[in-house]
C-alpha cells in the first residue's frame, strides 16, 4: 500500500509527482478577493451568493407572515451547513491552494483555470486530507470554533422557532 503524501510544514512545501508547492506567507489582493469568497464556503458549505439568495427567500416568507415556510427554508440551510461538503470541490482544499504556490505560478495573479489545475494535481496525488485542515486552521485562526458556535446557535434558534410555530399552529387549530 502506497504511503500518503504530506505537506512538509517544517520546509513549508508540498511535493506531488508533477509539481512542488511552497506555502506562501501572504497572497496578492487578487487572490485575497478569492480567499474572502471561499471563506464563506469553507465555514458554511455555501457561497455568499447562495446564502444571500436563501436568506432573501426566508425574508420573503416572513414578510408574507408565512412563518412555517420561512422556518423550513432556514432549517434546510442549517441542515445543509451541518452536512457540509458533499460532492463538490472541497472549499478547504481550494482555499489552501491559494496559499500553496506552484513553482511555475505567478503569485500576483489569480486564474480559475490554473487554480483548478493545481487543485486536480493535489487531489489526485494522494495527499493526506488532514494536512489541508491543518493548513486551513493556520490560515483561518478560529475557523473551527466559529463553525461550532454558529452551528450550535443555528440549531438552537431553529429548534426554538419550530417550537414557537408549532405552538402557534396548535393554538390556531383550536
Amino acid at each position: 500500500m502506497a504511503e500518503l503524501r504530506h505537506i512538509d510544514f517544517t520546509k513549508g512545501e508540498l511535493k506531488t509527482e508533477k509539481h512542488t508547492y511552497t506555502i506562501a506567507k501572504s497572497i496578492s489582493v487578487e487572490k485575497y478577493q478569492e480567499f474572502e469568497l471561499l471563506q464563506c464556503q469553507v465555514a458554511y458549505g455555501y457561497s455568499f451568493e447562495e446564502i444571500n439568495r436563501i436568506l432573501i427567500a426566508a425574508i420573503g416568507h416572513l414578510n408574507k407572515a408565512d412563518f412555517v415556510q420561512a422556518a423550513v427554508v432556514l432549517d434546510n440551510l442549517r441542515n445543509s451547513i451541518d452536512k457540509g461538503i458533499e460532492k463538490r470541490e472541497s472549499p478547504i482544499i481550494r482555499l489552501c491552494m491559494l496559499f500553496l504556490i506552484r513553482e511555475d505560478e505567478n503569485e500576483r495573479e489569480y486564474s480559475e483555470a490554473f487554480h483548478k489545475e493545481k487543485y486536480n494535481d493535489v487531489t489526485t496525488s494522494g495527499v493526506d486530507y488532514k494536512d489541508f485542515f491543518s493548513l486551513a486552521m493556520n490560515i483561518l485562526p478560529g475557523l473551527l470554533q466559529a463553525y461550532k458556535e454558529i452551528s450550535q446557535a443555528t440549531m438552537s434558534e431553529t429548534a426554538k422557532l419550530i417550537n414557537e410555530l408549532t405552538a402557534t399552529a396548535k393554538e390556531k387549530s383550536k
